[in-house]
């Protein structure tokens, strides 16, 4: 196989591009660069922490934004010099904001694309790919790389052009995220888990995608080949002879206006001090990169793998970097923040994420869903049980002999086995089982669990389906996720036919913002349209807290779900009843703007499977346990992690609705058979009946007044009977 990195030589990805000193003439660009406040309103970067950056400030604003425009020149700069020496392309936001010069009316976003195009005579043989970033009705921004004699070429007032600095590709949060990484702290104490910190990469359009030949690794993370990963790390550790990895902290130093001497130089005769951030990143280079302190991390403890884009005009190539925290010391934080500095710095890099550490989003009411009506389940009572369907669930893990699942002609193994009554496959990416009482059993009965003998308490609602289950988390319940292609491969690998077609994630992390992962399940969605993906929203929405749903939730194809009230208003501490949001499920918008989350569901008192994981053929105890208690077999949870495997269920059900021929006429009729629908058609429907519901309960706080479509419930509750 071979790895075409970085055009137009295959050296070392974290190989930093020093500034040259010559200089031969000044850039001379043609159209603006965006404001602060213009980026901050579309990117969820760090530049406001970058730049001591504050609207509400007007002196802190006005300094920030003299540093921003010697930065962008600095760019400019940098990339006019690289292009003399090496044609190197840097990385651009460009964007249009014109109207349509007859009627002053908003264009397309296709027309703005257009036009994009043509202002820089826009041809693939010439390895040019835009992405769009940011699309509203007056506005249209896509990022790519170009050579800076071109990116500085476009010249009108409809134009913008935005060097996309080092500080602009961090991720909001990134940088603190790092700063914390709790898997260097300890191994041994509960919060560490032996959990790996890791960096999440996007290279530019058109960087590394596959080779023609090399059709078998399509959308297959592989490791770096050792040459290659060699050559990075040659580039990071200095030979024997030296004592200081100095090349690579000169080139850092160099490369990023905040830590050079010209920005050092020009805040002292401003009578201004450096900003907090450049001074951090100035000290790390020298005490962690400069000392050589890093040498052996970089060089025994990381683990570089990469996905290849196979289309630059509709993929990216990501790259992923993991930290082995196996003898960790003092100095791994520096290491780790200093290496994504150099990484952010390449020109072929657009953006650097650390990846957030995730946590779990912690009998279901059937007749709730089915038909508002107690003990009715008209979907049951035809046939539409979830049955020919496999859900693919990642969570803690699942108590295969918990009565809900247990199966004694079946050993359920990495290979989906469709004979199995349950659990078709098993993927242990941790271990093989759950903690006593975990979430990962209670989220997949909820979906699928059905007794062996029988109707049983804490059925599932779709009690016909199969379970493909991803297990990431340890016996502490502490989750350790695969690469995120990995993850939503399982139930779709060698599955000759029988395969997943949804997943059902009920974990997720405290970011708002469109992360790499967020952005990552897209993708699969797009890539394989006959799969959805349904994720918690989260449970941080106390006091009607904005902002509060968290990535992977943050996707756009996905669906992300809140949590409402469950049923028997007689019970106090099931609250007001299912037409009330419970207090604790997460809101929107996401950081960009969009509203979320998109649907909710059931999420209080929900009693589903409860694993013991020491016990052989646990089941239904004399009589059902109270609310978020248990007894023997069951379990009783809330949280946004329950009302998710209640939607999976349910989408289950609607994909065997149209694949067994029950659509049009709601009459099985296999001249009526739709094979394979698309993971759009089963959002669409369920999306299409839900309910609004009526208000927040915030318990002796009273109800928070709703609307639709807003960012309390978005469609609304989930009820099928209004799909189907």
């Amino acid at each position: 196989m071979r790895l075409s990195i970085i055009a137009p030589t295959a050296t070392a990805l974290l190989v930093s591009m020093s500034s040259s000193t010559s200089h031969a003439q000044p850039m001379v660009v043609g159209a603006r660069s965006l404001t602060i406040a213009e980026c901050l309103a579309m990117i969820s970067t760090d530049i406001s922490e970058e730049f001591d950056f504050s609207e509400a400030d007007e002196t802190l604003a006005a300094i920030a934004g003299k540093i921003w425009d010697a930065a962008n020149s600095y760019e400019w700069q940098k990339a006019y010099d690289a292009e003399s020496t090496s044609l190197q392309k840097f990385p651009y936001l460009l964007c249009h904001t014109g109207t349509n010069e007859i009627d002053g009316t908003n264009l397309s976003g296709y027309q703005r694309i257009s036009d994009l195009k043509a202002a820089v005579n826009y041809t693939e043989d010439k390895g040019m790919y835009f992405r769009a970033l940011y699309n509203r009705e007056d506005y249209l921004c896509v990022y790519g790389q170009l050579l800076a004699s071109v990116a500085s070429g476009i010249t009108g007032e409809d134009f913008i052009v935005q060097p996309i600095l080092p500080s602009l590709k961090f991720m909001k949060g990134s940088v603190d995220s790092m700063k914390k990484a709790v898997g260097f702290y300890n191994n041994d104490d509960s919060d560490g888990d032996g959990y790996n910190p890791s960096l999440d990469i996007v290279l530019c359009p058109g960087v590394a995608v596959a080779d023609d030949d090399d059709a078998e690794n399509i959308q297959v993370w592989k490791e770096l080949p050792e040459e290659t990963a060699a050559e990075i790390i040659a580039m990071l550790v200095p030979p024997e002879t030296q004592t200081i990895a100095s090349k690579l902290a000169n080139s850092i130093s160099n490369t990023y206006y905040m830590t050079s001497e010209v920005y050092l130089n020009a805040t002292a005769d401003m009578g201004e001090e450096a900003t907090a951030r450049s001074k951090m990143w100035k000290t790390m280079i020298q005490d962690y990169q400069e000392s050589g302190k890093c040498n052996d991390v970089y060089s025994n403890r990381l683990t570089w793998t990469m996905l290849r884009a196979t289309d630059p005009e509709k993929g990216v190539s990501l790259l992923h970097v993991e930290f082995d925290t196996t003898g960790n010391t003092i100095h791994d934080i520096g290491c780790m923040l200093t290496l994504s500095l150099a990484i952010a710095a390449h020109p072929n890099v657009s953006s650097v994420e650390s990846r957030e550490r995730v946590k779990t989003q912690n009998t279901v009411i059937t007749w709730l869903t089915q038909s508002e009506v107690k003990e009715k389940r008209p979907f049951f009572d035809v046939g539409l049980d979830g049955s020919g369907q496999i859900v693919a669930v990642s969570d803690t893990g699942c108590d295969q002999n918990n009565c809900y699942f247990e199966d004694p002609n079946n050993v359920p193994n990495s290979f989906i086995n469709t004979a199995a009554r349950k659990i078709a496959q098993y993927k242990d990416f941790v271990d093989t089982s759950d903690y006593e009482y975990g979430h990962g059993t209670h989220v997949a009965g909820t979906i699928a669990g059905k007794r062996i003998d029988g109707p049983g308490m804490a059925d599932g609602v779709a009690p016909g389906a199969q379970i493909a289950f991803g297990d990431i988390g340890d016996s502490n319940g502490a989750l350790s996720l695969p690469l995120d292609f990995q993850l939503l491969a399982v139930g779709r690998q060698n599955c000759q036919g029988n395969c997943a077609h949804i997943h059902s994630a009920s974990w997720g992390s405290e970011l708002n913002f469109y992360t790499t992962q967020a952005r990552n399940f897209d993708q699969f969605m797009y890539d394989n349209d006959d799969f959805l993906i349904l994720i918690a929203a989260g449970n941080s929405g106390h006091g009607d807290a904005p902002n509060t749903v968290g990535s992977p939730a943050t996707g756009k194809n996905i669906i992300a779900v809140g949590a409402h009230h469950n049923t028997d208003t007689s019970r106090t501490d099931r609250g007001l009843g299912p037409s009330y949001i419970a207090d604790f499920s997460s809101r929107g918008p996401t950081s960009d703007g969009r509203t979320k989350p998109d649907l909710m569901a059931p999420g209080k008192a929900v009693l589903s499977a409860g694993a013991l994981p020491d016990q052989v053929g646990e089941c239904d105890p004399d009589s059902r346990p109270g609310a978020n208690s248990k007894k023997d077999g069951v379990l009783s949870l809330q949280g946004t992690s329950m009302a998710t495997p209640v939607v999976s269920g349910t989408a289950a059900i609607i994909r065997q609705y149209f694949e067994q021929g029950y659509y049009p006429t709601g009459v099985k009729n296999e001249t009526n058979i739709y094979d394979n629908p698309s993971g759009a058609l089963i959002k669409a429907v369920l999306m299409n009946g839900a309910q609004f519901l009526k208000g927040v309960d915030n318990g002796s706080n009273g109800v928070t007044e709703i609307k639709p479509y807003d960012n309390n419930q978005n469609f609304g509750r989930l009820a099928l009977q209004h799909s189907l």
